[in-house]
């Protein structure tokens, strides 16, 4: 209730009793009024006390009456001239006082207005300013209203409804000499007696302050700073002020929870102050404006309670400050960033035990803790996150100079920063391809410590993270976490130490798309055209001449872990499970060296590896050991471009690994067991083996280098097919592309590989190989088991050649073998290898027989040497086919077939053991893109058989290796068998001997022109051998005729005389010359007329067949009943003579 309203209860009690109404209308009154009431009524004054005493006359009463009309009017009067005095006079007398007052210490003061509202009892000051000594400003309003409550002097109280300052301004400032102006000015408005009493209580119900600021200045310390605070804007209620043992004690209220409460010490000279400042739920919003220069945020929502004990003093050159058993709370805390599209909520950030002392530039915590927060930030296209944004801007980087002389930086200290029940995600749209990053904390504790040079030391770190995730925008995680554990580690100068981290339930899913690109190299990747980044600054000098970075990895835990392979580029999509995947990382005690296992489960498989890690220099050693690890998942990769499956197989390994960055090296033994490759719809594998064993097992690099000790190869299978194409399956179900022209041979020079490998000794045991060929009718099958023996020397060395020898058996009584030696990498320019089949069953091969021979074979043995060697690309092999008691069956009526005579060949080449020996030479050229090899064989087998058919002699003679051995000839016009034609003939009849089932028909043969010309010359040439008295022994060859001896030109003037005529003889010596020209035309006239007909020749040629035939069987009798002269027919000579018909047939 305000003065003008006292004044009215006062006056209407008083108008109540003169009419003796008090008591009858106490009704009328009002609360406060009621109150006034009951101080007349039950502690009434004396006077009043004792004029109710009195005896109540008339005339007493009117006497009564009388007094109290004077006693209101004189208080009517009295009211209204002091009304009169505040409204009109008292602003100027207010005024000069103030000024007066200012001007008797020295200071000067302002007063743009004064106003007094008496009605209100309120006091109104408009452009306020007072001035310092110096005339600077000490405080400045633009408007002050004070609403005071008078009555509460009457009981020793400053009391005010409400003090309201406009725009405030206050200028506190340190003078050179240490003094305070402030100080100052309360000094001189004090004056020099002491204070006498305790200072009054003061009470007020409202203080409002607006747009205020504040400028400090200490020209002793800093003279080149000033604190400029601005936009101050503060309401307090219910402050009060009282005075108590050990200082003074305010409190207010600032708004509905605000709480504010002050106890302490205040001294003014110098200025001190001391005590403790409990403020409670005040809103953060309230004080963000003194925040918003360091973070450009909007204001945010949220609590603030802070209880704490402080010593201020401004003796010294520094303002001393300590805060000491600071405890504070900020509640419900939310902000949001400055491009509004993140924010950070925050439950409670809790602060204990906290100590700032601001000359040591100090600050400790025993505890902060922040619990139920939520934070997520966004990444920018440019790399720069959004909160970043919300930091003023860097100040320049000091001079060196400047460096070197400036204050020490603050000392931070918190025992424990404690994090629980946080969530965060990070969004990151920097990439390709937006990236999100988020995880829960439920705990997270450290101790931090930073320098006052900068020195920053973490400690007692231990964290737990759950459900950490990378993952692309809307799409599955990529990387995940169930819980990330860390305990021990520390931050301390330049050493980390990182303590144990602990991971469960880890899992990572790698994928590789259609085009080939890992997705974790399209999450990593930049937008195109874009770089990649800043080049890092060149260090500066200092951080070359700091010490390095100490780092110790943390021990290490993994369990529970799972890897995810998924490759959608092959044509059967591949999707590779290993799970569960645990491991542990220990260092080791004194040196870099860590203690690494890990445990891979894979399906039924498992994969461990135990070793030594050394960080320092990049170098792993240790085991592997593999378990029955399932190679069908990667069957996709082994036959890409096939229809084929692998649904089994296992890899099981024991290995020593050593790593360094210089080179690595393996040894141990491995092996792969129980592998079977199927056909679609084929219930025999195509390939296989149940197991394939690595012993002495060496892997190194720089150089690339293989070495095995023995490799064992146990039951291998195989199945080759031909389809009714004569394709392979083979063939067909690697040609996964077009076939490519065959590359040119490359140089020595370049065909080498930087791989070498050498394997001492290859097992075979017990294989099996099926072989089919639907291309002939019926088809053909057979069956290759218990294949086995070694290859030995394989190696990449040059020159060297390895060493192969196998044997197997072919279906129930066969046999191969395969011996030889090889050059691995130079297979073409160095070979030699040996191929033997022993009693293949003929009757096996009638599927090939019928469809190339055109012939069934009832029985019949084969065995095959197939010997050829390579030399820079040539072949040549000496290939030998055997065959035992052939028995040739019908021939194939089938068109479409070709037909060999394979019944006279084998009648011809097969000896009186039932053999056929045959041996084929061959030879090519591998660079020629018609060369084959099986066809050059083939070819030769064919050659054979039609040489026996169209040139039986000299098939057999390229069997016995004779040199034309395909005819036995005459000289013409002679019928004497020659020495090589008996030869000939001694031969043959010895074939004949080991071959009865032979017939041979001759026949003499003459050549008309030929043998009538060489008769007639044989005819002249005895008859002058014989004029001359040479005398010729039985077969002996007819000697030339000399026709410059003298008797033999006498001779054959005497054969020319009888056969032709002596006149012609006359007439021939009258007109020719006696030399030996002469008589050598003689004698070519003579054998010109020289008559031989028909029956001489006819006589010629059986004399020829009578002579083969007696040389036939002088030497093998046996054969005379087989041999038969058939009748003389004529013949072509040629320059060896004239052939004798001979001809082979069968019985």
């Amino acid at each position: 209730m305000d003065a003008r309203s006292n004044l009215f209860v006062i006056m209407k009690l008083a108008l109540l009793s003169l009419t003796n109404k008090c008591d009858q209308k106490s009704s009328l009154l009002g609360e406060s009024e009621a109150r006034y009431y009951s101080v007349f009524k039950n502690k009434p004054s004396r006077l009043v006390h004792r004029m109710s005493s009195e005896p109540k006359t008339a005339p007493h009463r009117v006497a009564l009456r009388r007094y109290w009309r004077h006693v209101l009017a004189v208080v009517i009067v009295l009211w209204g001239a002091s009304w009169g005095f505040l409204a009109f006079a008292a602003p100027g007398i207010v005024r000069d006082v103030a000024v007066h007052w200012a001007e008797n210490i020295g200071r000067k003061l302002e007063i743009g207005s004064v106003a007094i509202h008496p009605w209100t009892m309120s006091l109104e000051l408009g452009g306020v300013r007072l001035r310092d000594k110096d005339g600077s400003t000490l405080f400045a309003a633009e408007r002050i209203q004070l609403d005071a409550m008078p009555r509460a002097l009457l009981i020793g109280h400053w009391h005010a409804e409400l003090l309201a300052l406009t725009r405030p301004e206050i200028d506190l400032t340190r003078a050179a000499d240490g003094s305070w102006n402030w100080a100052r000015l309360i000094k001189d408005a004090s004056g020099p007696g002491p204070s006498s009493g305790s200072a009054p209580k003061v009470f007020l119900d409202w203080l409002s302050l607006s747009q205020g600021r504040l400028l400090f200045s200490d020209r002793q310390g800093n003279p080149d700073q000033t604190l400029d605070l601005q936009r101050i804007n503060l309401n307090l209620h219910d402050l009060s002020t009282q005075a108590g043992e050990g200082g003074y004690t305010l409190t207010a209220s600032m708004g509905d929870k605000t709480r504010f409460k002050w106890r302490g010490l205040l001294g003014l000279e110098p200025l001190a102050s001391s005590g403790r400042i409990s403020v409670s739920r005040l809103p953060v919003a309230d004080i963000w404006d003194y925040l918003r220069p360091y973070l450009r945020l909007a204001p945010p929502s949220g609590e603030l309670s802070l209880d704490l004990n402080y010593v201020f003093d401004l003796k010294g050159k520094q303002p001393r400050l300590t805060l000491s058993t600071l405890y504070g709370r900020i509640d419900a805390l939310e902000l949001r960033s400055p491009d509004g599209q993140s924010h950070l909520a925050l439950g409670q950030l809790a602060l204990e035990d906290g100590i700032l002392d601001l000359q040591k530039h100090s600050l400790f915590f025993k505890r902060i803790h922040l619990s139920n927060g939520q934070v997520d930030a966004l990444r920018d296209s440019t790399g720069q996150l959004n909160w970043l944004a919300a930091l003023p801007a860097p100040t320049p980087a000091p001079t060196p100079t400047a460096a070197k002389s400036a204050t020490p930086g603050w000392k931070v200290q918190i025992n424990a920063l404690r994090f629980d029940n946080w969530q965060w995600r990070l969004a990151d749209q920097s990439r390709a391809q937006a990236l999100e990053l988020q995880s829960t904390i439920p705990f997270m504790s450290f101790g931090l410590r930073l320098g006052g040079r900068g020195e920053l030391d973490v400690e007692r770190v231990s964290a737990n993270l759950a459900n950490l995730t990378l993952a692309p925008r809307g799409q599955p995680a990529v990387l995940s976490v169930g819980h990330l554990g860390l305990d021990g580690a520390s931050l301390s100068g330049r050493q980390i130490r990182g303590g144990q981290l602990t991971l469960q339930q880890p899992q990572l899913t790698l994928t590789r798309d259609t085009s080939g690109t890992l997705n974790v190299v399209s999450l990593l990747a930049t937008p195109a055209g874009k770089s990649a980044g800043k080049r890092a600054a060149a260090p500066s000098v200092a951080n070359k001449a700091a010490s390095p970075w100490q780092i110790t990895l943390p021990t290490l835990a993994m369990a529970d872990g799972r890897l995810i392979w998924r490759d959608r580029k092959l044509a059967r999509p591949v999707e590779v499970v290993l799970a569960p995947i645990s491991g542990n990382l220990t260092p080791h005690s004194g040196d870099s060296l860590f203690d690494a296992a890990l445990e891979v489960h894979a399906g039924s498989g498992q994969l461990n590896f135990t070793g030594q890690l050394d960080p320092a220099s990049a170098g792993l050693q240790g085991q592997f050991t593999a378990q029955a690890l399932p190679l069908a998942p990667l069957s996709p990769y082994l036959l890409s471009n096939t229809t084929l499956s692998m649904p089994n197989g296992k890899l099981s390994a024991k290995l020593d690994l050593r790593y360094a960055p210089a080179g690595w090296q393996v040894n141990g033994n491995a092996g792969i067991q129980d592998v079977l490759i199927r056909e679609p719809g084929e219930q025999n594998p195509l390939l296989g083996w149940r197991a394939l064993n690595l012993s002495g097992l060496k892997l190194a690099a720089s150089p690339l280098a293989i070495s095995v000790r023995e490799v064992v190869l146990d039951r291998p299978v195989a199945r080759l097919v031909l389809d009714q194409n004569r394709v392979s399956n083979l063939r067909r179900l690697f040609s996964g592309s077009p076939t490519q022209p065959a590359a040119a041979p490359a140089s020595k020079a370049g065909s080498q590989s930087p791989l070498t490998f050498d394997a001492r000794m290859i097992r075979v045991r017990n294989g099996d190989v099926d072989f089919a060929d639907f291309g002939m009718k019926p088809a053909f099958a057979t069956h290759v088991h218990g294949l086995s023996g070694t290859v030995s020397g394989i190696s990449s060395k040059p020159g060297k050649r390895g060493a192969i020898a196998l044997a197997g058996l072919v279906d129930q009584a066969g046999d191969v073998r395969v011996r030889g030696a090889l050059a691995p990498l130079a297979v073409t320019d160095s070979a030699d290898i040996q191929l033997v089949f022993r009693n293949i069953p003929l009757t096996s091969l009638n599927t090939y027989s019928e469809n190339i021979a055109g012939w069934q074979i009832d029985d019949g043995r084969l065995s095959v040497e197939l010997a050829y060697t390579l030399n820079q690309r040539k072949l040549n092999g000496d290939n030998r086919i055997v065959v035992d008691s052939i028995k040739l069956g019908p021939q194939v009526e089938r068109p479409g077939i070709s037909r060999l005579p394979l019944s006279l060949a084998v009648m011809v080449l097969e000896d009186s053991n039932n053999r056929i020996d045959l041996h084929l030479p061959v030879s090519g050229d591998l660079d020629d893109p018609k060369f084959s090899y099986g066809g050059v064989v083939w070819q030769a087998f064919v050659n054979v058989i039609q040489k026996v058919a169209t040139a039986p002699f000299r098939a057999l003679g390229s069997l016995l290796g004779l040199d034309g051995f395909d005819d036995v000839r005459f000289l013409a016009g002679e019928a004497a068998v020659a020495p090589p034609e008996r030869q000939k003939l001694g031969q043959l009849a010895q074939m004949m001997s080991q071959r009865p089932q032979l017939r041979l028909n001759i026949a003499g043969t003459w050549d008309p022109a030929a043998d009538r010309r060489q008769l007639a010359r044989a005819r002249v040439d005895r008859a002058i051998l014989k004029a001359a008295g040479v005398a010729l022994l039985a077969d002996e060859p007819l000697p030339g005729i000399d026709v410059q001896d003298v008797e033999t030109q006498q001779a054959i003037k005497t054969m020319f005389a009888e056969r032709v005529g002596r006149l012609k003889l006359l007439a021939r010596m009258v007109t020719g010359k006696s030399d030996p020209s002469f008589y050598e035309a003689l004698r070519q006239e003579a054998i010109a007329a020289e008559k031989v007909d028909d029956a001489d020749l006819l006589a010629l040629a059986n004399a020829r067949a009578k002579g083969a035939q007696q040389y036939l069987t002088q030497t093998y009798p046996e054969v005379a009943t087989r041999v038969t002269v058939n009748a003389p027919k004529t013949a072509q000579a040629s320059a060896d003579g004239v052939p004798l018909a001979i001809d082979l047939t069968t019985r």
